[in-house]
């Protein structure tokens, strides 16, 4: 189970932390960052999957396009940032990935 997300930087989220729980419903109007959030998760499982050390930002998952596709606009540097924390098998771990958008 998910237990934390922190996403900078990526498409129309500059700064997010979520703490998800069992239940959790997104709302809002267009251009908010609901499916941002979605496709961070799916963007996170593709490139673990894929087990390369970073982004995998074009898959089965997802298609994002080039690194500065997947940029926030307004982004004060080129790094797009993820951090993820959960649970499994009992065990706390956590997955972390820094993505240089111009190398993308």
């Amino acid at each position: 189970m998910i237990t934390k997300i922190n996403i900078n930087n990526f498409k129309a989220i500059k700064s997010l932390m979520l703490v998800p729980t069992s239940l959790n419903l997104f709302m809002g109007l267009n251009g908010m960052g609901k499916s941002t959030v979605i496709q961070s998760l799916l963007l996170l499982r593709q490139s673990l999957k894929s087990g390369l050390k970073q982004l995998s930002l074009n898959g089965s998952m997802v298609e994002i396009g080039r690194g500065k596709d997947a940029l926030y606009n307004f982004a004060e540097t080129e790094k797009i940032h993820f951090d993820l924390d959960f649970v499994q098998d009992e065990e706390e771990n956590c997955l972390l990935y820094t993505s240089d958008a111009a190398d993308e």
